[in-house]
């Protein structure tokens, strides 16, 4: 019995130490409680877990915590609502302006961009707090190909207006007559 009581403390400092000892698969390595079951992973001859087999189940455990962390849901869906309201603003902008008029100039057009720039920042905290969450990473994704495709569609635009300026100068006939 002494020896067991020995174990079980040996394997408790070595969580809070932060080792990872395969001993210690009997307690949480959060808190380091111990938590009273049978190990799914020793052989028939009371082996221990290898290592290896140890790390894979704390990073699963990790990724199960990051997953059902409600806080991680509630700024993933700010940042999704944020994202999905600007665009919302950017794409229905002539029809917002004639309803809406001065309320739109003043107040919800300067607001677009923030309202991006909020729910690429929540998509951020989310994945620095829980990096392991898929939904935020999945979020992530999204918002780095709007970058993207708005970046080639800037690109596109300013090489159409380099062309058309150019039109004026290259002696053609008349300016925007292009070829």
């Amino acid at each position: 019995m002494e020896q067991n009581n020995q174990n079980n403390e040996q394997a408790q400092s070595s969580v809070g130490a932060g080792g990872s000892n395969p001993s210690n698969w009997n307690f949480d390595p959060v808190t380091g409680q111990p938590l009273n079951r049978q190990n799914p992973y020793q052989n028939q001859y009371n082996a221990p877990m290898p290592e290896h087999v140890y790390n894979e189940m704390i990073k699963q455990q990790k990724k199960i915590q990051d997953n059902n962390s409600s806080e991680c849901r509630y700024l993933c869906i700010a940042s999704l609502a944020c994202w999905l309201f600007s665009n919302f603003l950017f794409y229905f902008e002539n029809m917002l302006h004639d309803l809406l008029g001065v309320v739109y100039d003043k107040i919800l057009q300067p607001s677009t961009g923030l309202f991006l720039i909020a729910g690429y920042v929540f998509v951020v905290i989310a994945l620095v707090k829980y990096p392991k969450n898929t939904f935020a990473k999945v979020l992530l994704v999204i918002y780095v190909i709007e970058i993207v495709f708005m970046v080639i569609v800037a690109v596109i635009a300013i090489i159409a207006c380099a062309t058309i300026l150019s039109s004026c100068f290259g002696g053609y006939k008349g300016c925007f007559n292009i070829g």
